[in-house]
């Protein structure tokens, strides 16, 4: 149907309310975080065992400790 090429994509989201901030007395510097994410594919089959495509991925956290940034952006290109 499509001659060989796909295509896919893809949208996540959290919203996180801290246990520590849920009272009003202490409401602080990370109340709460809305982090999100994106990826679209699309590929080519150039043969029944061969397949070329490519990836763009997006992620957006507020709360940073584990990715050292607030955006991170990847490009992939394969075959």
């Amino acid at each position: 149907m499509f001659g060989g090429a796909n295509l896919s994509a893809a949208f996540v989201g959290q919203y996180c309310q801290h246990a520590a901030f849920t009272d009003d007395t202490n409401r602080g510097s990370f109340p709460s975080d809305n982090d999100y994410g994106m990826v679209v594919q699309g590929g080519y089959l150039l043969s029944e065992k061969l397949e070329v495509f490519g990836r763009w991925e997006y992620i957006n956290a507020q709360h940073v400790a584990y990715l050292g940034t607030d955006q991170q952006w990847n490009i992939r290109a394969q075959l």
